[in-house]
């Protein structure tokens, strides 16, 4: 039969993409989005290297465990062998579900003629994409369901989270306490937004910043203008507008590099998030130094 290498690699490219994503939501870990495609064109470009005579070690098994498991690193970088191993059972798990759905969706809706070459699958069926987009959507919302599923108890009263934020070379820890009623999000992008006390955040900037967030000024958009002249921040600050009883106002946000929520013993890595600063000290008794809304966890 004949094989087209450029149909392999797109729907390898697709379908890889796909069975990440779903891991990390099932595992609860973020990505961000370079890293992921980055994993799903490494499994592509296995896919397609199969067909090549100097590709035949590839098809061993061991390289081709080693390899997907190189593409959990490169999607979700690798934190603590706890996490890591649940991101692999949860990468396997999705890869057959989704390949058993597949398949079923074929024989039922085409003509029973499937092949194999390496590992990778070859279809010779009069099969229409409608119905594979079909099992993959069918197998998506079942992971979402599983996926809330596992996360609600995290609704539970004062569940308190400890959170890592990094920016540069800097990395501060602090607590946070998990807040159902916390709405604040990011007018540019619509993503929730962490709010944390702005002394606790200090050690993260440069002391011209520190000295610019120190001059308490009236308005919000006048410390943006100030901390727009700060070339290592370009592009970073947000203003968050919020409203509380009797009170509404705009916060001081900015994107840090990355940002880590461990809650037990599992730990979520958060890219392109927004941490916005207050001046209030949230617990008199230092339980906690931020609120971060239920959807990033």
């Amino acid at each position: 039969m004949t094989v087209y290498l450029d149909e392999v690699f797109a729907v390898n490219l697709i379908m890889d993409w796909l069975i990440l994503w779903l891991a990390g939501n099932l595992a609860q870990c973020g990505a961000g989005r370079w890293r992921l495609r980055a994993a799903a064109l490494l499994g592509a470009v296995y896919s397609v290297a199969v067909f090549f005579p100097w590709g035949v070690w590839l098809t061993l098994l061991p390289i081709k465990i080693g390899w997907s498991l190189l593409m959990l690193v490169v999607a979700y970088s690798f934190v603590n062998w706890r996490n890591y191993l649940k991101l692999v059972i949860y990468f396997y798990f999705v890869s057959f579900v989704l390949g058993g759905a597949s398949v079923a969706a074929m024989y039922l809706f085409g003509e029973q003629s499937i092949q194999t070459w390496s590992g990778v699958a070859l279809v010779e069926i009069d099969f229409q994409l409608f119905w594979l987009v079909i099992a993959a959507g069918m197998v998506s919302a079942a992971v979402w369901y599983l996926r809330n599923r596992l996360r609600q108890d995290l609704s539970a009263p004062q569940q308190i989270v400890t959170g890592w934020v990094q920016l540069g070379e800097q990395v501060i820890s602090l607590q946070l306490l998990v807040d159902s009623g916390h709405s604040l999000t990011d007018p540019l992008s619509g993503k929730s937004v962490v709010v944390a006390e702005q002394r606790i955040l200090l050690p993260l900037f440069s002391e011209a910043v520190q000295k610019i967030l120190g001059q308490q000024l009236e308005h919000g958009a006048d410390i943006l203008l100030l901390m727009a002249e700060q070339s290592n921040m370009a592009g970073r600050w947000r203003l968050i507008p919020f409203q509380t009883v009797g009170q509404q106002g705009l916060l001081l946000g900015f994107r840090p590099d990355s940002m880590i929520l461990q809650y037990g013993t599992v730990k979520r890595t958060c890219h392109n998030i927004i941490v916005a600063m207050s001046s209030q000290q949230f617990s008199s008794h230092e339980t906690y130094q931020g609120l971060v809304p239920p959807d990033l966890l």
